[in-house]
């Protein structure tokens, strides 16, 4: 360039590489980011101002004043405020209005202890001001909201599947979840009834050397056999990395879910190890810890269980009970040939 003049001096300046603006929606968070730093404050205020003059908001200075005038107590905003006898005396005085209705200082204290804010502050007529101005601003933009939400398509149809929803929350909590009778002797029948679905399956503890060439392995199962530990030439040999410091022991396995669990499982004796077998890409020695024999689960094992197959019973058959009493109430008619033309190809 030539010579620039900025006011921390005079520069040259040269151009090393030059890069598109990005999208709206790649750029959209710093542009939030810079709007909330440069402008938002002031056009916050600017909405402020026109909302207050469109809704009228009229502060009554002179009721702040007499207001504040009768807190002979230092009272402070808190549940206490409630009893206090300037609330008795003060209380009911308007301070300001908005289009035309009209807030006391109950209003603006009450409002305050149920949203935690302020508690704990003595009132003043700082204090109040600042309350005021505070319930105003959310005041105003809550009503300009519901104005622009009021002739909103979406948001009135999303706002009544809310209401449905709440509604058909409420009957089900009436119907079926009230009515639910969780009786012990009820539970205790289903599970004698389904017991044989309530098992602890086979499961085997068990430690495991591995080897990608089955030359090693042989190696290793000789080295077994002439009374090496299968825990130390696990740690030594084992070419499962994250099985080393754990000296090959995979842990209790359900025999299901691991086909090594199931080699283990089949050994005869707690300790005994088998011969080399193929698995995986590799080759393996299985050395069996301890072992749980498949059993069925006894009721106070089972009772979580049960429980909650029982409430999904109960709950199932409630419903269908409420359903049909409906069905009886409004005889509902479904037109299913009419149904078929909503998908004939126009």
């Amino acid at each position: 360039s030539d010579i620039v003049e900025t006011r921390f001096g005079y520069h040259l300046i040269k151009l090393l590489d030059k890069q598109k603006y990005g999208s709206y929606e790649d750029e959209k968070k710093d542009v939030r980011t810079l709007y909330d730093k440069t402008r938002k404050v002031k056009d916050k205020a600017t909405l402020i101002e026109r909302l207050s003059n469109e809704k009228g908001f009229v502060l009554y200075e002179e009721a702040v004043e007499n207001a504040i005038a009768k807190d002979t107590a230092n009272t402070v905003i808190n549940k206490y405020y409630l009893e206090s006898e300037f609330r008795n005396v003060a209380g009911d005085i308007s301070l300001f209005e908005i289009n035309k209705i009209k807030y006391t200082l109950n209003t603006l204290i009450e409002h305050n202890i149920k949203t935690e804010k302020n508690i704990g502050k003595k009132i003043s007529k700082k204090l109040v001001n600042g309350l005021i101005t505070t319930f105003k601003d959310e005041k105003l933009i809550e009503q300009k909201a519901a104005e622009v939400l009021k002739n909103n398509s979406d948001f009135i149809s999303l706002m009544n599947e809310y209401k449905n929803g709440i509604y058909i929350f409420k009957l089900q909590e009436d119907e079926v979840w009230n009515k639910m009778n969780l009786d012990s002797s009820r539970i205790k029948t289903l599970y004698e009834q389904t017991k044989d679905n309530y098992t602890f399956p086979n499961k085997a503890e068990f430690m495991e050397i591995f080897s990608r060439k089955d030359s090693l392995i042989n190696l290793y199962y000789s080295q077994l056999q002439s009374g090496e530990d299968f825990g130390s030439l696990a740690k030594k040999k084992t070419e499962r990395v994250k099985y080393k410091t754990k000296a090959g022991n995979q842990g209790m396995v359900e025999i299901k879910k691991n086909d090594l669990a199931k080699h283990a499982f089949n050994l005869d004796v707690i300790g005994d190890y088998s011969k080399p077998f193929k698995y995986s890409n590799g080759w393996s020695i299985v050395k069996l810890m301890n072992k749980v024999v498949a059993r069925t689960k006894t009721f106070t094992e089972a009772r979580a269980e049960v429980t909650s197959k029982f409430q999904d019973m109960e709950s199932s058959r409630l419903e269908k009970e409420y359903k049909t009493k409906l069905e009886k109430t409004y005889s509902p008619k479904i037109f299913y040939d009419e149904l078929k033309n909503a998908y004939k190809a126009k």
